[in-house]
Parts: structure tokens; sequence; C-alpha cells
């Protein structure tokens, strides 16, 4: 996926790219500085997130780079318990 990187009118960093549906998105630095915060998502929909939800976020996003999947045996801290609720609901 490319990102093309520019400047918004308001001279904040905006990366724009388009999503496996081909819808245009981007991440784009907040005018908010306190906390600081990005917005993320695609035209009709974006969020705006602190640097604490960008955090609690990346092991996540990590997982899923390295292993296509969004958790590990060890992340989240429920795993048992969202392993047990998917073999509950296999049935």
């Amino acid at each position: 996926m490319e990102i093309k990187w520019d400047l918004t009118s308001r001279l904040f960093v905006i990366g724009e790219f388009k999503d496996n549906y081909n819808q245009e998105c981007s991440i784009q630095k907040s005018s908010a500085f306190d906390p600081p915060r990005i917005w993320l998502g695609c035209k009709d929909y974006r969020m705006h997130l602190t640097q604490e939800q960008v955090k609690a976020l990346l092991p996540v996003l990590k997982t899923f780079v390295r292993e296509g999947k969004l958790w590990t045996n060890t992340f989240p801290p429920n795993t048992k318990e969202l392993e047990e609720k998917y073999d509950n609901e296999k049935l």
C-alpha cells in the first residue's frame, strides 16, 4: 500500500491511502495538543485517537502484522475467556 504524504491547508501532516475496498483513507496529525491526537479512517468516518489509545492498539496491530491475527496466546489478558467463548459459539 502506498501512503501519499502531504500537508493540510492548516499545515498538519496527512498521509492518504486506499483501503482494501479502494476507499480513500487517511492518517493525520490533529490540531489537539493536550493530549496529542491523530485522525485515522476513511472519508466518511475518521477516529480521533489520543496517544494512549494508539498505544493500546499498537500491540494488536503489531500482532496482526506478524501473525495475521488479533491476539496471541498471551495477548490480550483475557485470551482464555475469548477462546472459550469462541469454542462455545462454534458448537
